[in-house]
């Protein structure tokens, strides 16, 4: 996997080897390579993610900005998540099997429950995994430190392939060095490519990293 810079001399980044770190102190360069990591369809363009199947689709890129309020229970991770687990379920035959045993032993007690009661109840012929899994609340577990929730969510994509590729923003404002280097190992280790943007420049290039910085005079240097 690629990160190709159509308006700088090093414009073919591997992303497999090392965190990439993008120091971009242009204000509208930094914006619009934010918004091609969101709009990757939409010209004219400063970057774009491709892999061996062409250009990584939007989908497949996450983008977390708000780190305070980052949480694995947001309703778009969580649909990823059930969606998969469905999937997964569906796709054994005994497991489906099970599962329709199950649910239909839970339909049978809330009809006895109601049947004293004089009103006349309709429950669904077909129960959807999803509906269930967030009758139950299933969240990934994690504590409340903003790299305890990174490195979990890093933990949940190289296990159920959410999203190709995880772009932070602005994250070093948050963690210290030991921190983001921790981050960067895991991401390595659980073969998850990351990419740091940030709108200033940091002169102490980490461990794990590699970093791509643009000056004010549009000048890059990758180091």
């Amino acid at each position: 996997m690629k990160l190709k810079l159509y308006n700088c001399d090093n414009n073919d980044i591997s992303l497999l080897d090392n965190v990439l770190c993008l120091e971009i102190l242009p204000q509208g360069i930094f914006y619009n390579m934010l918004m091609d990591f969101t709009c990757s369809t939409i010209p004219p363009r400063e970057l774009a993610i491709a892999d061996n199947n062409g250009l990584v689709k939007d989908s497949d890129i996450c983008v977390i900005s708000d780190f305070l309020n980052f949480e694995l229970s947001n309703k778009t991770f969580l649909t990823k998540i059930y969606k998969y687990i469905e999937k997964k379920v569906i796709s054994n035959f005994n497991e489906k099997l099970y599962f329709d045993k199950e649910v239909n032993s839970f339909k049978n007690i809330i009809s006895t429950i109601t049947k004293d009661i004089d009103i006349d109840f309709s429950i669904s012929e077909e129960v959807d995994i999803k509906s269930v899994l967030s009758m139950f609340n299933l969240v990934p577990c994690v504590d409340d430190s903003i790299l305890s929730k990174l490195l979990q969510f890093i933990n949940v994509n190289s296990e159920l392939k959410l999203y190709k590729v995880i772009v932070l923003v602005q994250v070093k404002a948050y963690l210290t060095n030991e921190d983001i280097c921790e981050l960067y190992k895991y991401s390595l280790y659980k073969k998850v490519p990351l990419i740091i943007i940030e709108n200033n420049y940091h002169k102490i290039k980490l461990k794990y990293e590699k970093k791509l910085f643009v000056d004010d005079e549009f000048c890059d240097i990758l180091e």
